[in-house]
């Protein structure tokens, strides 16, 4: 039964969007500490991902970037290009948060890099490539309920309903799976995903 339209409003960075830092913090004070240690040095990238994460938290992206990027330029590795990634990804700059995340893989083998590509599965690549890249992901990372959800809606999406069922399932049985995504996948029912920014995705 395909008739049945359900749209699931999912908020950005919440469910289905890209992550762009890698904790939670008290914002105000690491930005004041961020700030005062870029005055002191030039080249404290940490800091410089710091005022990365602090002005995407407030949906600031674009300033978020320019800071990220010089955090990479000074430095690159795993985390650094992960939040540049994340950034890239909300910002629509799917291409460019392609590189920064694969880049990230060469420096270590980081689930959150995973689950942004995961994330970038919905808008870029294609399904044959997205299928290796979240398979070898789960290779590393076999219990991140993350990308086995990114898997089922792929074979979803691509009319795999055998194989969108096994992986919802196994994305059921290690974390909290959205229960609209759940349901619709395991009656084959057409359901539609709004990432929150206006980029709307109908999964047949």
């Amino acid at each position: 039964n395909k008739q049945l339209l359900i749209s699931i409003m999912v908020a950005v960075m919440v469910l289905l969007g890209f992550r762009t830092a890698i904790r939670g913090t008290d914002w105000t004070s690491e930005q004041n500490l961020a700030k005062h240690d870029v005055v002191a040095s030039k080249d404290d990238f940490t800091a410089y991902n710091e005022l990365a994460s602090y002005y995407a938290s407030q949906g600031n992206y674009e300033v978020a970037k320019g800071y990220a990027i010089k955090s990479v330029n000074i430095h690159q590795d795993a985390i650094n290009d992960q939040i540049l990634g994340g950034i890239l990804g909300q910002l629509g700059d799917y291409p460019g948060a392609y590189t920064a995340l694969h880049n990230g893989l060469k420096y270590r083998e980081y689930y959150v890099l995973y689950e942004n590509l995961a994330t970038l599965t919905l808008y870029y690549g294609n399904a044959a490539e997205n299928e290796q890249l979240l398979l070898k992901g789960l290779g590393k990372f076999p219990q991140d309920f993350t990308l086995w959800q990114y898997l089922a809606i792929l074979y979803q999406r691509n009319n795999d309903n055998a194989d969108a069922q096994i992986a919802i399932s196994n994305a059921a049985h290690y974390g909290q799976v959205a229960p609209i995504i759940y349901t619709s996948i395991m009656n084959n029912q057409l359901f539609t995903i709004n990432n929150g920014q206006g980029k709307i995705i109908a999964i047949p």
